[in-house]
């Protein structure tokens, strides 16, 4: 698949903006989804490859938002005691993300199709790549 550098930009962008709102924002949820959502909107028609760094980056981030809330079930279910589980694997899930986010910044600006665990496939067969 050739991608033009304006192509390679936003995908880059699509993952790098979800990074630096997280940091911003102080983790406030639902704002992460805004970069890729508005990305993957404009570009949908108009480059399968910025549209599927897109929809991962956002189908990652409702993955992980989706893993949060249960963390916080658990939390609740187990009367606080959970959090002794769920800190620790809060923290390894952040460090993760942070890594996986970078990864695919680098891996998109230079053309290729980075897949997340998970997401990457499930865009994959939303797009029909």
């Amino acid at each position: 698949m050739s991608v033009t550098p304006e192509e390679r930009l936003w995908a880059m962008l699509a993952h790098l903006l979800v990074l630096i709102v997280l940091l911003v924002s102080a983790g406030i949820p639902l704002i992460q989804f805004v970069p890729p959502a508005v990305i993957y909107f404009v570009y949908r028609d108009r480059s399968q490859f910025v549209a599927f760094h897109a929809l991962q980056s956002l189908l990652l981030q409702i993955l992980l938002l989706l893993l949060s809330w249960a963390f916080v079930a658990f939390t609740f279910i187990t009367c606080g005691l959970g959090i002794l589980v769920v800190a620790p694997a809060a923290c390894i899930l952040w460090v993760t993300e942070l890594v996986l986010l970078i990864l695919a910044s680098i891996h998109s600006y230079n053309g290729d199709l980075y897949e997340y665990p998970f997401a990457g496939g499930w865009a994959r067969g939303i797009l029909g790549i």
